[in-house]
């Protein structure tokens, strides 16, 4: 917790892995705020699978919500689904050709926020 003065009184914020303010930034102009979480969590950790529930839990969002953003990825095979007995897996995919472009343009909309990502992704998966 930090506490910031406004007006001569502090005020207690407490930081978030996915601050409104950027809300009208350029990441939210070219992305629903739902898609843009699930590329930067899938992009931020290239190598790794994700299942729905963790990325869900990692960025805050419904299930519903992120497995309709799962599944047009997928069909756009800018990510890769993948299946390992009765767990579906999710990850960045390679083989796409804007995939250079999508990774350096998750680390400029939501380069913070992917550091706090990273931070709280559990050892394994790093």
């Amino acid at each position: 917790m930090r506490f910031v003065p406004i007006s001569d009184t502090f005020v207690s914020l407490v930081s978030t892995i996915w601050p409104d303010h950027d809300r009208d930034g350029p990441g939210s102009a070219l992305f629903g705020k739902t898609r843009l979480r699930v590329l930067a969590i899938l992009f931020s950790q290239v190598d790794q699978s994700f299942y729905l529930r963790e990325i869900a839990r990692h960025t805050g969002t419904g299930l519903g919500a992120v497995q309709r953003e799962l599944a047009g990825l997928a069909e756009a095979r800018i990510i890769r689904r993948s299946a390992r007995g009765n767990q579906v897996l999710f990850q960045a995919n390679p083989d796409c050709p804007a995939f250079a472009e999508l990774r350096d343009l998750m680390v400029k909309l939501a380069g913070p926020q992917m550091e706090q990502v990273e931070e709280r992704l559990p050892e394994q998966l790093l």
